[in-house]
């Protein structure tokens, strides 16, 4: 998912400007190695925030609900 919205802003000439500081997920070396950077792109633009305990849960199911919150933030913050 983050990939996918890293590269579609990157192809409408949208910055994902970061505004919050770097988390590190404690399950961060379960996130495959392509999707390490637009992760840590998407976190510091505010658009993830992760689960509980600081954890991202990578190979879990996206949920409807948690991809809505996701868009809904990135128009909100870089569309609108």
């Amino acid at each position: 998912m983050c990939l996918i919205l890293v590269n579609y802003a990157k192809y409408g000439g949208i910055e994902l400007a970061a505004s919050i500081d770097t988390v590190t997920f404690s399950d961060s070396s379960d996130i495959s190695a392509w999707a390490v950077n637009a992760v840590s792109v998407c976190q510091q633009a505010g658009l993830i925030e992760g689960v509980s305990d600081k954890r991202f849960e990578p190979q879990a199911a996206l949920a409807r609900g948690e991809a809505a919150a996701i868009f809904m933030r990135f128009i909100q913050n870089f569309i609108n």
